[in-house]
């Protein structure tokens, strides 16, 4: 994987607006179409939280015992601990899923502090690191600088993570991917820009629904819950892509007042 920090825009930012889905219907009748879209959306989250208690209770526990009498029997056996090892991972990934749904189901409480965005980025890009080398991408990222949001840190990495993984995983071998910010009055919107396959409008529509994927061995929980996420913050989630152009997605969320350099210091 190439990282990169550009000075300024790549072309690739240049051509994001032509990824927008052509539409000759009139503002108010979009508004109207998004803000369907967005209760039915609510819906489905509310028929989620539903089922979250009875998960939880019936799935997630008996997973923690089994969790625990397989670290018991590592160190009682250790000639198999790699077989013990290879349970308790597999479990804590399926837990993993299991925390994206409950996220998506129930009002889980915010940490928040003072956190410096750039920070959260570049967290997000080394920890798919090795994703992005096995497909030799490039990742350009341009940033603004000083730029501080109120936010939860750990869930905030989580979305980046969701969307930068989305990303490489629709990128071609030796494609490229650019990360790119800019401030709009109190708000930061970051850009993350893919090469990749692209999607069609009816597909377009259906990307944040909980469980919709068009990958083999996926739960289509990733968006959704870094869609939550960022309402959560206060933000909002736009992406428009064309098949076989690409994807942009976008990320807007309320910012704090640019530091100066002596309050950094």
């Amino acid at each position: 994987m190439h990282r990169q920090d550009l000075n300024q825009s790549p072309e690739g930012e240049k051509d994001s607006d032509s990824l927008t889905n052509d539409d000759t219907s009139s503002d108010k009748e979009i508004t109207k179409c998004q803000i369907v879209q967005e209760q039915d959306l609510l819906k489905k989250l509310s028929l989620i939280g539903e089922m979250s208690s009875y998960i939880a209770h019936e799935v997630r526990n008996p997973m923690t015992t089994v969790r625990g009498m397989a670290q018991l029997l590592a160190m009682e056996h250790p000639e198999k601990s790699s077989y013990y090892q290879l349970m308790i991972e597999e479990i804590d990934q399926a837990d993993e899923v299991l925390k994206e749904f409950l996220y998506l189901a129930r009002n889980s409480p915010l940490t928040l502090t003072q956190v410096r965005l750039n920070d959260i980025v570049y967290r997000a890009v080394d920890l798919l690191y090795s994703q992005a080398v096995k497909k030799n991408l490039h990742i350009g990222i341009s940033l603004t600088d000083n730029v501080y949001v109120y936010a939860d840190e750990e869930k905030l990495i989580q979305v980046f993570m969701h969307v930068l993984r989305n990303a490489i995983e629709a990128s071609r071998k030796d494609g490229s991917i650019f990360i790119l910010s800019r401030c709009i009055d109190k708000w930061v919107r970051v850009k993350i820009i893919d090469e990749g396959i692209g999607m069609n409008g009816s597909l377009l529509k259906k990307v944040v629904e909980p469980f919709f994927t068009t990958k083999e061995e996926k739960h289509g929980l990733g968006l959704p819950v870094a869609y939550k996420i960022i309402e959560d913050h206060g933000g909002q989630l736009e992406i428009a892509s064309r098949p076989g152009k690409g994807t942009v997605l976008e990320i807007c969320l309320p910012r704090l007042a640019v530091k100066s350099e002596t309050e950094l210091a």
